[in-house]
């Protein structure tokens, strides 16, 4: 009953939240016509951060170069594509799903190209005339790029630019010169200069373009215009700026603008489409130019740099009138569980909206965040902890408009929440500091905080995941032979991810002090573990955590110098206190007894198993932020050596006698089916895997193959696989391995967790796949029920992390019960001593629980929250 008031408010808020977005979408949203609009922020710059990329450069390992380049990069992991320019001539690369290397891209992007992994469309330039050039778009961009294979040892890849989906012409059908454009964030919109005739904006989903002004500037008079522009995401919203061209913010209405029509002139029946110039003239005296015009948000906050021949250089944001101004904060922390503080041990230390429901980011108070603002004198207002367990980089910046919260915990089925409604509860979320719903930069866009901290990764290099399924009996596959190459590697290639995350942070936070973090060192291999320790983890697998998290640590710590961000290390902040080293207090929760997972069917009240479990102690959160202050004073950034760390892996790493690994990826890749707990759906988006090629689906620890599938046409993959019934309780390891678009050989792989057979996993809406034309295993009865996981499982009871659902179509489930693997551990350890031992404890602990509950039931004791 308390779930299903938890999604009927939800629900009711939702349609609230709907009606007033609605509301103002119908009145036409923001406008910077209307009044006069508001300077939020203006900080000077010493110099004009010149660049005609408009995302971020990075220097990314051209294959055919044999060398890495600095690339100009748009998309995100589904697919990149980016330019680079070489001897005054643009080249264009590609970097395929589940890979760190670029290929060189033959056919387009000779001159503008934009590209948005949202709508997976690709707009670019063509020659129309000796001088001119026009625009075409591409839908569906990543279909369009082929392989050619020329020899057994050169492949090429190839953009099909032949049937362009839609070329910029007029009504008489002719070209229109197009000397530049941009796209919204959002991949849904288009604005163009056309050459001498004013602006038009191009609508991708419906491909209709409207001439918004036909007042444009005048070329070949000695002061050509260098036009920069920028558009909103819901296309109302233009900024047309730059050399030569002063500055115009249009309010593109229903009333205004013509199709492309005859010569482009105005028609007398049409109307130019209202526009300021901000006011900059008398704002910013002997006023210049205006350059990188960036609308965020809905459109109603305008960013832009701004040159004054008297004031000097500064980058300007703009809202419209009555746009609330946020606050801005004196820290903002972003990140994981080790952020979060998941391993608070007093449920009543989280904040509230943080450990209820499908919202259990689990924020505590108490973590390393709430401890630096303590001791700095910050108060609660100005500082805010908005990072969420389980959290990966993804969750912190990506497709703003795609993004249904962290695990898809809005997108989920059971919600049945509607687009608008999502859109509502997401910026909700951002007014109110509710972590999990929307991604994190988008607290950095709202509130600037002078000071950031990040901490991240972890998850990204599965290492969360991994620490769980080595806790199991017998020493896990991550830390001996091929599992330890794939690890090695899966970090190697972190280095490149958190280039690309850092570059666009970088971005966000021009005038922050950035500290990125690292992680403690959570275990003393050679010490003294507790009992429960030392059962779930032998010599080998402690060996393996400590020297992940040292080269998790090592690369974390090259990536932050070479974006210009602080690097605090906190690796050693433990020493003496973590895991096996049988000091008091402890920094790091060994198995806790908690209130997230139930031992017994018939006991649902005795909840043992915490998701504080392998997570820092408020103790823990107390060494950090003091080794944090201690080498930050204040948090002020001292100077740093400007070197890059070595990120190679130390000789640990190293294993004789084995093949090239496979390059390993912690991804979602399965899901329950629906209605079937016994079948599991395998689901690879198109354009992800080699077309033709074998991908085979084993269950580990004991390593046993499920099926072979063959990848679709599209390079996508849809089946079904069976659990076979010798699978036992406890954690495990789903791999998929196959090849991806560049030919390499990739392991994605998803953790997993079996109950007892009679565990009920159902789910809803979800693309069940078509795997009547692919062999899979025959039924076997009594399988056990199947729960796939994100890499970090901080608590096994949370919705939103029990599926990654958000990749594939937002699916949903519902769990009645998750049984703890190491609670089976623990029962398999009792059968060794005795039934009767067991059945002892059982009824002791049942006697204490329902004393328990009579002195709570009489007020005699107050509940735990």
């Amino acid at each position: 009953m308390k779930a299903f008031a938890v999604v009927l408010v939800l629900f009711l808020f939702g349609l609230i939240e709907a009606g007033a977005v609605s509301d103002v979408l119908a009145s036409g949203g923001v406008s910077w016509t209307e009044a006069a609009p508001v300077i939020t922020k203006s900080n000077s710059l010493s110099a004009y951060p010149y660049s005609s990329c408009s995302t971020y450069r990075q220097d990314i390992t051209i294959v055919e170069l044999g060398a890495p380049r600095n690339v100009c990069v748009y998309g995100d992991e589904r697919l990149k594509i980016g330019t680079f320019t070489e001897n005054n001539s643009d080249s264009a690369v590609v970097e395929f799903p589940y890979s760190n290397t670029m290929h060189v891209l033959e056919g387009v992007c000779t001159s503008i190209c934009r590209y948005s992994a949202d709508t997976d469309v690709l707009v670019t330039q063509q020659q129309v005339s000796q001088f001119g050039r026009g625009l075409v778009v591409f839908r569906h961009a990543s279909s369009r790029i082929k392989q050619l294979i020329v020899s057994n040892s050169v492949v090429r890849y190839v953009f099909d630019t032949s049937h362009p989906d839609y070329e910029m012409k007029n009504d008489a059908g002719r070209y229109v010169w197009t000397p530049t454009f941009s796209i919204s964030a959002n991949g849904r919109w288009v604005v163009a200069e056309l050459y001498d005739q004013g602006t038009v904006t191009l609508d991708l989903d419906t491909l209709t373009a409207r001439q918004i002004t036909t007042d444009g500037y005048l070329y070949g008079r000695g002061m050509d215009p260098t036009e920069e522009l920028a558009v909103s995401n819901d296309g109302k919203s233009v900024a047309v700026t730059g050399q030569n061209a002063g500055l115009h913010v249009f309010d593109v209405t229903s009333e205004c603008g013509q199709q492309l029509v005859g010569d482009l002139t105005r028609l007398s029946t049409t109307m130019n489409c209202p526009s300021t110039d901000l006011g900059v003239g008398i704002t910013f005296p002997n006023f210049a130019s205006a350059h990188r015009p960036r609308f965020y948000g809905d459109g109603h906050q305008l960013e832009l740099i701004v040159k004054s021949w008297v004031a000097g250089t500064q980058r300007v944001t703009f809202v419209t009138h009555g746009t609330p101004i946020a606050h801005q904060l004196k820290i903002l922390s972003l990140g994981d569980s080790f952020t979060s503080g998941e391993g608070e041990t007093d449920d009543s230390y989280y904040e509230p909206g943080t450990n209820q429901g499908f919202d259990k980011c689990h924020v505590s108070t108490r973590a390393y965040p709430g401890s630096i603002a303590r001791g700095m004198g910050v108060n609660d207002a100005d500082a805010k902890n908005l990072a969420c367990s389980g959290a990966k980089i993804g969750d912190i910046i990506g497709p703003g408009d795609e993004y249904e919260g962290q695990a898809g915990r809005l997108g989920a089925a059971s919600l049945s929440l509607s687009a608008l409604q999502i859109l509502a509860m997401k910026e909700q979320a951002v007014d109110n500091f509710q972590p999990g719903r929307a991604l994190q930069s988008n607290f950095i866009e709202r509130y600037t905080p002078e000071i950031l901290t990040i901490g991240v990764g972890g998850n990204d290099a599965g290492l969360m995941g991994k620490l769980r399924t080595c806790a199991m009996p017998d020493t896990c596959e991550w830390a001996e032979g091929a599992g330890l190459k794939e690890t090695a590697g899966e970090i190697r290639r972190l280095y490149d991810t958190l280039g690309s995350f850092f570059s666009t942070i970088a971005d966000q936070v021009e005038f922050s002090r950035v500290f990125i973090v690292g992680y403690p060192d959570i275990i003393e291999p050679d010490g003294r573990c507790d009992s429960a320790t030392a059962f779930l983890m032998d010599h080998s697998e402690r060996v393996f955590i400590q020297n992940s998290m040292h080269y998790l640590n090592q690369v974390i710590h090259s990536a932050a110098d070479k974006a210009g961000f602080a690097y605090v290390d906190v690796e050693h902040s433990f020493d003496g206190t973590n895991l096996c080293s049988s000091t008091s207090p402890t920094s790091m929760n060994s198995v806790r007894i908690g209130d997230d997972i139930a031992v017994i069917d018939a006991l649902p009240m005795l909840k043992i198993i915490g998701a504080e479990t392998f997570h820092p102690t408020p103790y823990g959160h107390t060494l950090i932020a003091n080794t944090i202050l201690s080498e930050y004073p204040g948090m002020t950034r001292t100077p740093m050596d400007a070197s890059t760390l070595d990120i190679e892996p130390s000789p640990y790493w190293q294993v004789d006698g084995l093949a090239a690994e496979r390059s390993a990826f912690a991804t979602d890749f399965a899901y329950a089916d629906t209605g079937d707990a016994q079948h599991v759906t395998v689901q690879v988006p198109d354009g992800t895997l080699q077309p033709g090629s074998i991908a085979t689906v084993e269950i580990h620890s004991e390593p046993m193959r499920l099926a072979t599938f063959i990848v679709d046409e599209q390079g996508g993959l849809h089946g079904t696989v069976t659990l076979p019934a010798s699978l036992g309780e406890g954690f495990h390891t789903l791999h998929l391995l196959a090849m991806n678009r560049g030919g390499n050989d990739i392991d994605m792989y998803q953790f997993v967790t079996t109950g007892e057979s009679g565990d009920v996993v159902t789910m809803s809406d979800g693309d069940s796949g078509d795997g009547s034309d692919i062999g899979y295993l025959q039924h076997t009865p009594d399988i056990p029920t199947v729960v796939l996981q994100q890499g970090n499982v901080g608590d096994l009871s949370n919705l939103a992390n029990v599926l990654g659902v958000h990749t594939t179509g937002g699916v949903g489930l519902s769990v009645q019960k998750i049984v703890s693997p190491a609670i089976a551990y623990l029962q398999e350890s009792a059968r060794s001593v005795g039934w009767v031992l067991f059945g002892l404890a059982v009824l002791i602990a049942t006697g204490i629980s329902t004393l328990c509950a009579i002195l709570v039931s009489k007020r005699w004791a107050k509940p735990s929250s």
